[in-house]
């Protein structure tokens, strides 16, 4: 842990690699040691070994739904959209609560043109963890793409009110609140807007 810290994750991998195959351990703490050194290996950049990893760790833990959400992003990354997907609910169906697993199926659902699924993928996570700023972000994105302004509106309204904002997202806010017809609301957003960024063109 304190190499992870540290920012040395060929080192802390290479230790954790060594407690697994010296120390005395249980199954939770073989699947944990796994999960760990996939972690390492992931911000690597060494995806082999990382998946490998995260195998390992679901072979000694099979219902770790942060295990299959960390696998998820792997394959994410390396646009493996399927086997991302797969992870993701996975993850899911075993924790529903699992914030970060409903962003990633977001994001695959993106990538497979499909904007609805998304946009209720990206809304969920939301529910669970309102300072997911990904999630903000490609939720606003979809509700326009797909005309549905509601639960994005709902969603940013109570976000700006609970996390720094920028302009930008003031501004994403204020479209949102006249695609809705809440006039006077967008009316004060865009004031809100000005009091930051009195040059503002939006």
């Amino acid at each position: 842990q304190l190499l992870v810290q540290q920012g040395r994750d060929s080192e802390a991998a290479a230790a954790l690699n060594r407690a697994i195959k010296t120390v005395a351990l249980t199954h939770q703490e073989k699947a944990e040691y796994y999960k760990m050194m996939g972690n390492c290996y992931s911000r690597l950049g060494e995806n082999n070994e990382a998946e490998r990893a995260y195998k390992k760790a679901l072979e000694l833990s099979p219902a770790s739904d942060e295990v299959q959400s960390n696998l998820g992003s792997l394959y994410l990354e390396q646009s493996q959209i399927p086997e991302a997907k797969r992870c993701y609910q996975d993850a899911i169906a075993a924790n529903p609560m699992n914030d970060k697993a409903w962003v990633g199926l977001g994001l695959c659902c993106v990538s497979e043109g499909n904007k609805e699924q998304a946009h209720d993928a990206f809304a969920k996570s939301l529910e669970l963890n309102m300072r997911n700023s990904t999630a903000i972000f490609h939720l606003v994105k979809c509700a326009y793409e797909i005309k549905k302004y509601g639960t994005a509106e709902k969603t940013l309204s109570a976000y700006v009110e609970s996390a720094p904002v920028s302009p930008s997202l003031l501004y994403s806010l204020a479209g949102l609140q006249f695609h809705v017809g809440k006039r006077r609301e967008a009316t004060q957003t865009a004031k809100r807007i000005l009091q930051i960024k009195a040059d503002h063109q939006g």
